[in-house]
């Protein structure tokens, strides 16, 4: 089945309750190891395994999503957010400064496009309440 098919499925095991959470990440990894690393699913797995407590998991997956786009700073908001909820703050905080200082690395004409200016602010708020 194509990554819709996946989703689809994943999402209705999902709605079954919080017994079907595993069986639900098994389809996409499933998914995954059928079409590979497409964004949608390893954002879906990704978002599974927070809803297990499976930290690392998820940190991991981030990681792959980084090193294979040129762009990382998202990435690495994704991984202080994922940190913070770990309960692991000053990493949060080196994930955090490590998106900013990669937003500040950007063409001025990057900076200025309001994605851009969101992004920065939402770093900005992160890192003032840790």
């Amino acid at each position: 089945p194509g990554p819709d098919i996946v989703l689809e499925h994943a999402d209705a095991l999902l709605g079954a309750g919080d017994a079907h959470r595993v069986p639900a990440l098994q389809v996409v990894e499933g998914g995954i190891s059928r079409q590979g690393p497409l964004l949608t699913l390893q954002l879906k797995a990704a978002d599974i395994e927070l809803s297990l407590g499976q930290y690392d998991a998820a940190l991991r997956r981030f990681e792959q999503l980084a090193a294979q786009s040129p762009r990382k700073e998202r990435w690495q908001l994704r991984r202080g957010d994922v940190l913070r909820s770990a309960g692991r703050p000053q990493e949060a905080r080196a994930a955090y400064l490590a998106a900013m200082a990669s937003i500040e690395s950007l063409p001025p004409y990057l900076l200025q496009m309001p994605a851009t200016r969101d992004l920065r602010r939402r770093v900005a708020d992160r890192l003032a309440t840790l």
